[in-house]
């Protein structure tokens, strides 16, 4: 994330950085952290020497991608596995579980159960 920001930290800093703002997220209340992780790590950059846009900007892509696109993917899967959907997959499943008993049957072999 430090280089695609242009911010040259070496990896200690970064994972001190990524310590820093998990300790922060355990320690709070408020759910995934939001706001306490983004000031811990953001903290533990500046201290290091990088100017707080930068801090800001690196924090912010940070957690663009573990957090809001993690969540923007579990609610994606959520709709997808909707009721119609869900049904769609058993009815697909259970055509599959045909096909497969009847090659089975062919080959001489008794499907289990």
């Amino acid at each position: 994330m430090c280089a695609a920001a242009g911010v040259g930290l070496g990896p200690h800093t970064v994972l001190l950085g990524y310590v820093a703002g998990k300790i922060a997220a355990t320690v709070a209340v408020i759910p995934g952290g939001l706001g306490v992780t983004e000031l811990g790590m953001a903290a533990t950059f500046v201290g290091a020497g990088v100017t707080g846009s930068m801090a800001a900007a690196v924090v912010a892509l940070y957690r663009l991608i573990s957090y809001w696109a993690v969540l923007a993917a579990g609610w994606v899967a959520w709709l997808l596995l909707r009721d119609g959907v869900r049904a769609r997959l058993a009815t697909a499943g259970r055509w599959l579980l045909g096909v497969v008993g009847r090659h089975e049957d062919e080959a001489g072999v008794r499907p289990v159960g």
